[in-house]
């Protein structure tokens, strides 16, 4: 059994509920509107590639396997935008079975929240009309858009969009749960 170590950075009292409770899951209850189908998108894939979810209404929970780079793996709590400012958070240190882990890249996900195609330079139209010399319909663009999307997987490869090395690029950790039992360290502080 492979465990990596990860990260993720929460509101004082998501710590406390997990002290209390030994586990803690994340709803779409707290998923910003115009994110809840891009955190659809990736419970799916979660769902494909490591697991079904204990309940329904669980969606991701994030976590930093690498928030930097390879050698700036831990959020640096000096870091404006972790949190709201002034409120306070904590940074909770870590392990979980790989198996139970999807990674992505941090910045290729930026187009699944915003509903882009990876690799600008091959736009979906060009693409299906050199293939296949079809017209497009919306169904067709957003398939051919979150086929794109699967790059965000794919830690070793480089795009127009992600051109850093693995080494060097921020890698965002999703997963159905935390326990108590898997806390390494916990961090309290105050966002700037």
């Amino acid at each position: 059994m492979k465990l990596i170590k990860l990260w993720t950075i929460q509101p004082l009292s998501f710590y406390q509920n997990l002290v209390q409770k030994g586990k803690v899951f994340s709803t779409l209850d707290n998923v910003d509107a115009d994110f809840k189908l891009a955190y659809q998108w990736m419970a799916n894939q979660m769902e494909l590639r490591i697991g079904k979810k204990p309940d329904p209404r669980i969606s991701p929970l994030w976590a930093w396997h690498q928030f930097q780079s390879e050698e700036k793996r831990e959020p640096d709590l000096r870091c404006s935008g972790l949190l709201p400012k002034g409120s306070q958070g904590v940074r909770i240190e870590f392990e979980k079975e790989a198996h139970s882990v999807l990674l992505s890249d941090f910045s290729l996900w930026h187009h699944v929240l915003n509903n882009w195609f990876i690799d600008k330079e091959s736009t979906r139209d060009e693409k299906i009309h050199q293939e296949h010399d079809l017209e497009l319909n919306t169904n067709d663009e957003q398939t051919l858009i979150e086929d794109s999307w699967q790059k965000i997987f794919d830690l070793n490869s480089r795009t127009q969009d992600s051109a850093d090395s693995f080494q060097n690029r921020s890698i965002q950790a999703a997963l159905w749960s935390i326990s108590l039992s898997e806390v390494k360290k916990v961090d309290v502080f105050i966002a700037r």
